[in-house]
């Protein structure tokens, strides 16, 4: 039997909630220490829900990557400075798991890159849809070749109207784990995109984004971005995402966060889901991932390429225009 790996836990995410919510062992984990992000803002959430997990709180997330035991860091953040995490867990030649988007600019990624070659840490860094038991089956029904050639992929995800989270925009709140599928079906460049959004008049940038991606490959791609929900109807923690894929022999169509009861009560609503949550998967990943020293591909370059992308998104949806 292969040993269990010392792992340690950083912030107070959405991913984070779900772990602690899991009350189940992970895959070859022991969760050791689990400390606050970066600058320490969701200190309160993070103790809690380390509580919750029954694993030791310790004030500074340093703690958590200086604890000798510990081989892998999960960076569950949405804290602007989790790079700090990612690049130090990095240097000091461990594991670190960080779901998209780990760094949101190509100067951040450079510096994790640096990092991974001074300390030869891994990097796992993906996204939920993929990591649902829906949006891993389509994944692997597309690598596999039972769907035929791809032809077209239509993608949603919708959450409550409401102005963006600390000033973002719908791309940047609901784009990354989108793409982070839509790139997972091609390997193509992107040749082609056609983009518009529109305001409902907060101050949080763009409200939707619908958006068309031609690839090399001809694979056309139909993205809608929105924040379009009533608050009473959309879920608190998760939007709702509906995808379709198109191909010669088969097509899909699949709800990565539908296997859920869902709860209604004054002011919103929220899921309670019956399968594990994608970061469970993560997790498993992350193990495999330990035990051979080797990752599927080379995580700074799908993590650039969903970073590409999402600056030409994000900068044609603000511009408005029709093409690039």
């Amino acid at each position: 039997m292969k040993p269990t790996i010392d792992t340690g836990v950083i912030g107070g995410s959405r991913h984070a909630n779900a772990l602690a919510e899991h009350l189940a062992p992970l895959p070859r984990l022991r969760l050791a220490r689990w400390g606050p992000s970066p600058g320490g803002g969701d200190q309160p959430a993070a103790a809690a829900l380390a509580g919750r997990a029954g694993v030791g709180f310790v004030p500074d997330w340093q703690e958590v990557v200086r604890e000798p035991s510990i081989k892998a860091v999960l960076v569950l953040s949405d804290a602007p400075e989790k790079i700090l995490a990612v690049e130090t867990v990095l240097g000091a030649g461990k594991a670190v798991l960080c779901p998209v988007p780990a760094v949101r600019t190509a100067r951040e990624l450079d510096r994790l890159a640096a990092a991974i070659r001074v300390g030869h840490g891994l990097l796992l860094s993906p996204g939920a849809i993929r990591h649902t038991p829906t949006g891993k089956y389509a994944l692997e029904a597309a690598a596999g070749g039972s769907l035929g050639n791809l032809q077209s992929v239509y993608a949603a995800a919708r959450t409550a109207a409401r102005d963006g989270v600390n000033g973002r925009g719908v791309v940047d709140e609901l784009g990354w784990d989108l793409f982070d599928f839509v790139l997972g079906l091609t390997n193509a460049p992107l040749r082609r995109l056609h983009a518009a959004g529109a305001s409902f008049g907060g101050a949080g940038g763009r409200d939707i984004a619908a958006l068309i991606l031609r690839f090399d490959d001809e694979l056309i791609a139909t993205v809608e971005l929105a924040r379009c929900l009533p608050p009473g109807i959309a879920a608190e923690d998760q939007p709702e995402v509906e995808i379709e894929v198109i191909a010669a022999r088969q097509a899909l169509r699949i709800e990565p966060y539908g296997s859920v009861v869902r709860v209604y009560r004054g002011g919103g609503s929220s899921r309670r889901p019956w399968l594990d949550a994608p970061v469970v998967s993560m997790a498993q990943d992350l193990a495999s991932a330990i035990d051979s020293g080797l990752l599927e591909s080379d995580p700074i370059d799908r993590h650039r390429r969903l970073l590409e992308i999402m600056i030409r998104v994000a900068g044609a949806v603000a511009g408005d225009f029709g093409g690039m």
